[in-house]
């Protein structure tokens, strides 16, 4: 008869070679974790897997106001569930800010360069172009529930825009216009899929107005972005959304600061 005990966590063994089972002897065997973890990292780099929308602010009452409800057993029990649901709370590592998924992008490519010479591949070839494309596919990445990867999700000048969101990518610089912030690529984009005709220019369009309850964070990056007009500085630009044929030139409004962003 198995001893009781509490469920382990995901990812934990028995101590000390226990396997569950009374006695004083205990045989010791190899046990394998309940599951396997689901994070994904390559070198230092940890790997988000998804990017989810951020949870909207609540108002904290201060203690003792009348109008705060204590909840009752069934309730807590409705919400623990609730909770546990969320696949934000998946062992997963999520996201609601598109910095972390373009960094992640980024250090892998540079992860990539430096592995494909070990493996005996040279930039350029059609082997080194295979293998890089494998490395970005072979992990998974979810933006707002579509299963995509992140050889998928990034898209540059090089293609046509995709009919899904995707995050687009470039570089250029910023000009304020009223309400709002407009990065100008450098680059032409096609219109046609697969092919390097009816090219036109690509703009990204940021609403410089913040709802009162925006986050700190928003607000600085509004301020960084601002500060990179006022320089007339270059910078890279990472946006998620569909950019839309519109006047002769394609225009991505970005809905919230969570899915943009722009580095010198």
């Amino acid at each position: 008869m198995k001893a009781p005990h509490f469920k382990l966590p995901n990812g934990t063994d028995h101590r000390n070679g226990c396997n569950g089972e009374s006695g004083d002897v205990v045989e010791v065997v190899a046990v394998k974790p309940s599951r396997a973890p689901k994070r994904k990292v390559v070198g230092d780099i940890e790997m988000p897997q998804a990017l989810v929308k951020r949870r909207p602010p609540r108002v904290v009452r201060p203690a003792g106001d009348p109008g705060i409800t204590v909840p009752d057993a069934v309730e807590v029990a409705r919400r623990r569930k609730a909770l546990a649901g969320e696949s934000t709370m998946s062992a997963c590592y999520t996201t609601t800010q598109l910095r972390a998924i373009v960094q992640a992008f980024e250090g892998l490519k540079d992860h990539i360069r430096r592995e494909a010479p070990k493996n005996g591949l040279t930039p350029g070839t059609p082997a080194y172009n295979e293998f890089y494309r494998d490395v970005l596919a072979s992990f998974d990445l979810a933006l707002y529930g579509q299963r995509l990867t992140y050889a998928a999700a990034f898209q540059s000048h090089k293609i046509a825009p995709w009919r899904q969101p995707r995050i687009s990518f470039g570089s250029g610089r910023v000009t304020i216009e009223g309400d709002t912030c407009i990065i100008t690529d450098v680059n032409v984009w096609p219109t046609i899929p697969k092919s390097k005709d009816s090219l036109v220019p690509f703009v990204v369009v940021l609403n410089r107005v913040l709802p009162g309850n925006a986050p700190t964070n928003h607000r600085h990056a509004l301020e960084v972005i601002e500060g990179f007009a006022a320089a007339g500085q270059r910078i890279s630009w990472h946006g998620y959304g569909l950019p839309v044929l519109r006047g002769g030139r394609f225009v991505l409004e970005v809905e919230s600061l969570d899915d943009l962003y722009c580095a010198a």
